[in-house]
């Protein structure tokens, strides 16, 4: 990396984590959150996963400093090198194994050096100087003298931060349409596989109970005649839709909304293997 900027010569302050484990709050006294190694993952701040502490724990570990909006927080240790942004949505102290760092927004905009510090030279800078230990780990003295290469101006670096923030809030906004398809799916799979045997009797059932009576078809997926799948779907009063390798006839057993899905392009007797352009899918749902 050529000469620059290191990170001390950009920040206010960097400050070492207690080196001892923060106690967990009791249910009733919940004040903050202990933010360690775990808790940062690709460039974000966990809060679902981090313990909570009450408030004299917090008063007890932010004492050489209090994370504050803008502040970073970098993982010195198992693994080497995430980093989160604090965006001061709620109270935070440093777990074991982290340290605190507050850029001096009149050298480094807070987001810039984020990114930066995320950006795979940096990475890479980490991971060598960490890299001579038997367990791979930065000292605060290496963190302080992080090499940074040399800094766009101030005006530069905005234009970059809002860019990358824009593409970071669209990664995070489609990771919960993600999470909420995941939930969704989980809630019909467990609709279906949960019915009623009877008005009073609830029977779990398995995928080879779907089999047996027909709910579930099974095929390679790419050899199969779509027109024997259809026939399949309509034996059991239902549509016939395929999923990777499982071909699922939606009978009147699964009570369950009907969901459609067929090669665009193509009718319901089309034959595999399909052609690169009928292997692109289209797909409805009448919930």
């Amino acid at each position: 990396m050529p000469n620059g900027s290191l990170l001390r010569d950009v920040v206010e302050f960097i400050v070492d984590c207690e080196h001892k484990t923060a106690p967990a709050a009791l249910p009733d006294s919940y004040f903050a959150y202990s933010v360690g190694t775990r808790n940062l993952k690709a460039g974000r701040i966990d809060l679902g996963s981090a313990k909570q502490v009450d408030a004299a724990t917090y008063e007890a570990w932010t004492r050489r400093g209090q994370p504050q909006c803008g502040d970073l927080i970098l993982a010195r240790e198992a693994p080497v090198g995430q980093v989160g942004y604090v965006d001061g949505r709620a109270r935070l102290c440093l777990g074991q194994r982290t340290v605190l760092i507050r850029p001096d927004p009149s050298r480094a905009d807070p987001r810039f050096l984020h990114y930066l510090l995320l950006s795979p030279p940096v990475q890479q800078w980490m991971q060598d100087r960490a890299a001579g230990s038997t367990v791979p780990h930065l000292n605060v003295a290496d963190v302080r003298l992080l090499e940074l290469g040399t800094l766009p101006a101030l005006p530069e670096q905005w234009a970059i931060r809002e860019v990358l923030s824009a593409l970071d809030d669209k990664i995070e906004s489609n990771g919960r349409l993600v999470n909420a398809a995941q939930k969704l799916a989980g809630a019909v799979w467990s609709a279906t596989t949960n019915r009623p045997r009877s008005a009073s009797v609830a029977t779990k059932t398995t995928i080879g109970d779907l089999a047996d009576e027909g709910a579930l078809y099974f095929s390679d997926g790419y050899r199969e005649q779509l027109s024997n799948v259809v026939d399949a779907g309509r034996r059991e009063g239902g549509q016939a839709a395929t999923f990777s390798s499982v071909v699922v006839a939606w009978s009147s057993v699964t009570r369950m909304p009907s969901l459609k899905v067929a090669p665009a392009s193509t009718s319901a007797t089309s034959s595999w293997p399909l052609n690169r352009r009928q292997r692109s899918w289209a797909a409805s749902s009448s919930l």
